[in-house]
């Protein structure tokens, strides 16, 4: 079975792995730092959760873009660019690691509390349901706690 974030069990398994990340940690790629990586991921986990307006049908390209990621590739590449809005490099204090950490956890296990329906657009897959969502998550989530050793 794929990893999900619907899943509690493997929230906690995510929970774990973030539990020992520390602001100074250096990643293995990319140029966010630890806090600005945990900011990225709290703002795209709170556009998922808080999403309440219609979505568009998504396009051929988001559609085989989705396809690739969800069922052919073994994770998300390294060094991808993020759509604008979740761009933090340089927007957030290294001091508001602790609270991005908090944040980050309680985020997650929002993703398995009973009968959550997820609707948001994915920026380069376009709609996703609720259990596509929760695979997203989790390989989003995993990719940046690879990028930072955890």
């Amino acid at each position: 079975m794929r990893q999900t974030v619907l899943d509690k069990t493997e929230i906690t398994k995510l929970i774990r792995r973030v539990n020992s990340l520390s602001p100074d940690k250096r990643p293995f790629w990319g140029k966010m730092n630890a806090t600005e990586m945990l900011h990225h991921c709290n703002l795209a986990n709170q556009r998922i959760l808080s999403w309440n307006k219609p979505v568009n049908p998504g396009t051929f390209k988001q559609k085989f873009m989705k396809f690739l990621v969800l069922h052919v590739l073994p994770g998300f590449p390294r060094n991808v660019k993020t759509a604008a809005p979740f761009e933090t490099r340089g927007k957030i204090n290294t001091q508001a690691f602790e609270n991005e950490k908090e944040l980050f956890k309680t985020g997650l296990l929002e993703f398995a509390k009973p009968g959550k329906i997820f609707s948001a657009p994915h920026p380069y897959f376009g709609p996703l349901n609720t259990r596509d969502w929760g695979r997203v998550v989790w390989m989003h989530v995993d990719h940046h706690l690879r990028q930072f050793g955890l």
